[in-house]
């Protein structure tokens, strides 16, 4: 019985299409095999992506993909610390190269992160004019309009999901009171004391949240929930 493996490949990142893509594309070329590869061709924005660090497996992820290392400090602050950079625009002949070489290219969004992050809340209209930008550009630097469109859409949220948060939400509110209280109490009277302290409450109460937050993400990863 013959098997029929099907490639497809999600470039989401200003590294992963600079690096990653033309390693791949030489791979290919080297087995002569074809993929699927859907691009994002608008900025990389993967440093806000650092939004979803009370998201459940989200820490865990990180740790088992090492995603520092992988992606590197740079890309870790896209759009946070650091300008998002155009991913596509930065060289649009890598995009032509997959094309010309026979791969089918596709689009899979303008802002990869902005999508999967806030699909849900998203109108039609606001999707289907991210969707427009995209092909847009894809046109602009291939001649013809995109003949297949991919995006992660956000997995269901079913009953473990709520009750795994509605688990987490007490520890947290508990820390962050007894936190601000401690500091509270520490107060001497000055308002550049109070100013301090606050600061100091909000950053520990912060800490102390992701902190318990990846101990939970542990315990679900463990208990498969």
């Amino acid at each position: 019985m013959t098997h029929t493996l099907g490639i497809k490949v999600d470039v989401d990142t200003l590294r992963g299409y600079t690096v990653g893509v033309p390693r791949l594309l030489e791979l290919f070329a080297k087995h002569e095999l074809r993929a699927s590869i859907f691009f994002s061709l608008g900025p990389d924005n993967s440093g806000k992506a650092v939004r979803r660090v009370f998201r459940r497996g989200f820490i865990s992820k990180m740790i088992r993909t090492k995603a520092p290392s992988t992606y590197g400090l740079k890309t870790l602050l896209y759009g946070t610390l650091l300008p998002a950079p155009m991913i596509v625009d930065s060289d649009p002949g890598i995009l032509r190269r997959a094309h010309k070489e026979g791969h089918d290219c596709g689009v899979h969004a303008w802002d990869h992160v902005l999508v999967q992050d806030q699909l849900d809340a998203m109108t039609e209209e606001q999707f289907e004019a991210l969707y427009r930008k995209a092909a847009s550009k894809y046109e602009e630097i291939l001649g013809s309009k995109p003949a297949s469109y991919a995006a992660r859409m956000q997995a269901d949220i079913n009953l473990n999901n709520f009750l795994a948060g509605m688990v987490k939400t007490p520890f947290f509110a508990v820390i962050i009171g007894v936190i601000g209280c401690f500091q509270g109490f520490q107060v001497t009277g000055s308002a550049e004391s109070v100013g301090r302290l606050t600061t100091h409450a909000v950053v520990e109460a912060i800490f102390m949240v992701i902190v318990c937050d990846a101990l939970f993400a542990l315990f679900f990863t463990g208990i498969r929930v």
